[in-house]
């Protein structure tokens, strides 16, 4: 028995351009967030290292200062 062309595209036989093209925006709108989240971390993480070079110089200037005010002369 052979099936004519009406038999082989009854039912769904797969995904219409509209649910292909909804799948697409959800698909680029998680990509977004997901960028977004990724340069905020990055750029929280730039402003801590900053910090911690800035915490470590403070650190060598208190231990060179308390050094030199230990060893002054009081006269």
């Amino acid at each position: 028995m052979t099936r004519t062309v009406k038999d082989r595209f009854k039912g769904p036989a797969g995904f219409t351009l509209v649910e292909i093209l909804i799948a697409l925006v959800v698909f680029s709108l998680v990509l977004l967030v997901l960028q977004r989240a990724f340069q905020a971390a990055t750029m929280i993480f730039d402003r801590q290292r900053g910090m911690l070079a800035a915490q470590a110089e403070l650190g060598a200037v208190d231990h060179l200062l308390r050094g030199l005010v230990a060893h002054a002369d009081p006269g």
